[in-house]
């Protein structure tokens, strides 16, 4: 398994089988990280509902600030996108020269119970996760997936979704990161 090291640090995540997202903006404006991590997660929820996942803002808990060893779909933090009682969404934040980058990934199918046993500190991560094939039963279609978090994201932020290849600088800057 081939292991990168994001510059937003979150916890041990196998990609496998998801959708990942990328929010890049000002950092104050959704109102600084906090309320931005709140209202992109609000935009994740209401487009994965309008898909028919029955998708919802986690109550969980405040997490340390010393951090976790857990993977990072092991416990839903506060403001995290659950279904059913567990996780689908896992998001990490990133500031740096007051530009604001959250990425996360959206469990399609497959499991991240392989993270667990990857990790120095045994974690069960069985049946803490969920995906949004289980929560639909069948797999969805990637457009309709896209264009539903794209209506989602639009009806919350009252903004519009713009698709966008990453550029020559941050296709550099990227590849700098990996030979770290």
């Amino acid at each position: 398994i081939d292991i990168v090291r994001r510059p937003s640090g979150v916890l041990g995540v196998l990609h496998e089988d998801e959708l990942t997202y990328a929010v890049i903006a000002p950092v104050d404006l959704f109102g600084g990280p906090r309320a931005s991590y709140h209202t992109i997660n609000a935009a994740l929820v209401a487009g994965l509902s309008k898909l028919g996942v029955p998708a919802e803002l986690s109550g969980g808990s405040k997490r340390s600030a010393f951090g976790s060893v857990h993977p990072c779909f092991a416990e839903p933090a506060a403001g995290e996108v659950i279904a059913a009682g567990q996780k689908l969404v896992g998001s990490a934040q990133h500031c740096e020269n007051l530009v604001l980058l959250q990425h996360g990934s959206i469990l399609l199918g497959g499991s991240q119970d392989v993270v667990a046993s990857l990790t120095t500190v045994p974690f069960d991560v069985q049946g803490r996760a969920t995906t949004v094939t289980a929560q639909l039963g069948a797999a969805p279609e990637l457009p309709a997936l896209s264009d539903s978090i794209a209506a989602g994201s639009e009806a919350i932020t009252d903004r519009g979704v713009v698709a966008a290849e990453l550029s020559q600088d941050i296709r550099k800057r990227a590849s700098d990161l990996e030979a770290l």
